[in-house]
Order: structure tokens, then C-alpha cells, then sequence
């Protein structure tokens, strides 16, 4: 399993609505989960406004290729374009516990 924090700064929020509406559905089928999403209202210093952080897992490294490359989420790309200024992702197959 390999977890995902993708941190997304939102141009448009009723396109990326749209746009997470028609990408979630692809997601599921490479195996990926939106395990939790949820806008940032302050980062200290910064105006977090328009960003928006989400939790991913996915079975494999792979099958996240497989899911960033599907054709039917490239043909998204123009709505993905409008809705989504830029996307910063952390991949880890290492997950710890400090309990």
C-alpha cells in the first residue's frame, strides 16, 4: 500500500468540484481510495484560502501510474486546468505509528 498527501491550490472551486466528481470514479478503478480531503483555512504566515489537502492510498506505486495516466482522466485535463493552480504530492510506502 502507498499513501498520498496531495496538496492542491484551487483556481476554481465549482470546477474542481466537477472535476473531483468525474475523477474519484477513475480512481476507484486503478484501486485508489480519497481516504480524507479538507480545506486549509490558515498555514501560519500564508493565505491558505484556496487549498485544498487530500489523504490517497493506492495499492502500488503502479497502479497510481496507471490512475495519472488513464485516458479518461487525461481528458480532463482542460477541466483540470481551470480548476486547480498547482498540485504538490508526497508518496510513502513507509507508514509509522508513534503510540
Amino acid at each position: 500500500m502507498i499513501n498520498i498527501v496531495a496538496i492542491l491550490e484551487v483556481r476554481d472551486w465549482e470546477a474542481f468540484g466537477e472535476f473531483e466528481a468525474r475523477a474519484i470514479p477513475i480512481m476507484r478503478s486503478h484501486g485508489g481510495k480519497l481516504l480524507s480531503a479538507f480545506e486549509s483555512e490558515t498555514s501560519g504566515a500564508t493565505d491558505a484560502e484556496n487549498i485544498e489537502v487530500h489523504y490517497l492510498q493506492f495499492p502500488t506505486l503502479d497502479s497510481f501510474h496507471a490512475y495519472r495516466n488513464d485516458p479518461a482522466l487525461n481528458a480532463l485535463s482542460e477541466l483540470r486546468s481551470k480548476a486547480i493552480a498547482s498540485t504538490n504530492l508526497y508518496v510513502s510506502r513507509k507508514e509509522k505509528s508513534y503510540e
